[in-house]
């Protein structure tokens, strides 16, 4: 099991990200829509500069020239700032409808014919990528957790979980001269898709692939 901050299996440059040159009868499991670091980028930077420009109107005070110029740019600054989040998350928005819709969102899980699992996800840091080869998933199957807070508030004790995740058990390898196994969770609230149609077609991969390395 491969686990990468830069992405390995599945390049990350423009011409994959279409998903053009993924294997036939690969199947993408798009996660769900998040903020990208451009966007987080101009947030910090519009909170820093507007921040400074704040301190200059209350060192200065208002009613003095330098102030009133640092309170017109604290909104200069505050609404091209705004704007320009704003413009970043509907063109993002807007690339992350359509590749997901045509099944080219690069993110999520990948699922080759072969019986590989590729996870894939970014963070605000750094980029992620777990492979799980055929022969080293010894099972996959759909876990829940539970929290008493949630059950004795939100859903009234009737036994529903706080979250699901489709929970990969993996079998060392030969190499590492180890016998335990290790597992490997992700989170299914991640995912657009229902962890168990997810779990389900794995198996349904697996089966095909090795029908041995499945247990039910």
């Amino acid at each position: 099991m491969d686990n990468s901050d830069n992405y390995g299996l599945i390049d990350s440059n423009d011409l994959l990200s279409s998903g053009e040159l993924l294997p036939d009868g690969t199947r993408i499991f798009a996660s769900h829509y998040t903020y990208t670091r451009l966007f987080w980028k101009l947030g910090f930077t519009t909170l820093g500069v507007v921040f400074l420009c704040f301190i200059g109107v209350v060192g200065c005070h208002v009613s003095t020239p330098a102030g009133s110029v640092f309170l017109c740019l604290f909104f200069v600054f505050l609404l091209v700032g705004l704007c320009l989040m704003y413009w970043t998350h509907t063109q993002d928005l807007q690339k992350y409808n359509s590749l997901s819709s045509a099944g080219a969102w690069m993110e999520g899980i990948v699922v080759f014919q072969n019986g590989t699992v590729v996870y894939r996800t970014k963070s605000l840091f750094e980029n992620t990528e777990v492979t799980m080869d055929m022969a080293e998933i010894e099972d996959v199957q759909l876990t829940h957790s539970y929290s008493l807070w949630r059950q004795l508030s939100t859903c009234g004790g009737k036994g529903e979980p706080d979250r699901q995740f489709v929970h990969f058990t993996i079998a060392p390898r030969r190499s590492m001269g180890t016998n335990s196994l290790s597992n490997r969770y992700i989170d299914c609230s991640e995912i657009k898709e229902d962890g168990d149609v997810i779990v389900a077609y794995i198996k349904e991969i697996q089966l095909k692939t090795s029908p041995s390395l499945i247990s039910y």
